[in-house]
């Protein structure tokens, strides 16, 4: 029962948001909208806050499920990217209510799992330090995150597509090459 009153909850926010600002939503109206009590609402959040970035993290886990399914990196961010546009609206109204920091971070964890999955798969020849290899793949993740939330908040002109590979130009030989330079480290 408690997915199942989390989801409605989360439904009735994001129809909410369609059509209303998120400031003017109130725990009134979703409790209205989902027929539950306010006690209920508060045994799951502490407040609108909270249920926002629930919903946009599940979200971004069950596209990061589907991802598992791909079999480049590109292929993954494309379909976040493809989220983040399709959801602009609800992006942006938590970057203005929780924060680009609270955002970014949501975005971080699903795209450490995207981008380490890739340098697992790609570069699994090159035996670096697994304390340099992390400090890469957060380094490389950061710098997308933060790239894709300029992104968001500059009103998306690029195509996904064309995102991805403006990103793909930049990171692809850098990200092999800092994986080998580490290896070289190591052996000295």
């Amino acid at each position: 029962m408690s997915n199942q009153t989390k989801n409605s909850l989360a439904v009735a926010l994001k129809k909410r948001m369609a059509t209303t600002e998120f400031s003017k939503i109130r725990v009134s109206d979703l409790l209205k909208d989902c027929n539950i009590v306010r006690s209920t609402f508060y045994y799951y959040f502490t407040d609108i806050y909270e249920l926002l970035k629930w919903m946009l993290n599940t979200e971004l886990i069950e596209l990061l499920e589907k991802c598992n399914e791909l079999y480049t990196w590109d292929q993954g961010v494309v379909m976040l990217m493809e989220y983040v546009r399709d959801n602009s609206k609800m992006c942006l109204c938590a970057f203005q209510s929780v924060g680009r920091d609270a955002l970014e971070e949501m975005f971080y964890q699903n795209c450490y799992v995207l981008m380490e999955r890739f340098v697992n798969s790609n570069f699994s020849e090159i035996n670096t330090n697994p304390e340099d290899k992390s400090f890469i793949i957060d380094f490389y993740v950061r710098a997308y995150v933060s790239a894709l939330a300029a992104w968001l908040v500059g009103g998306m002109k690029k195509t996904p597509e064309e995102m991805v590979a403006q990103v793909g130009r930049t990171v692809i030989g850098g990200i092999e090459d800092a994986l080998r330079r580490s290896t070289a480290v190591l052996k000295s």
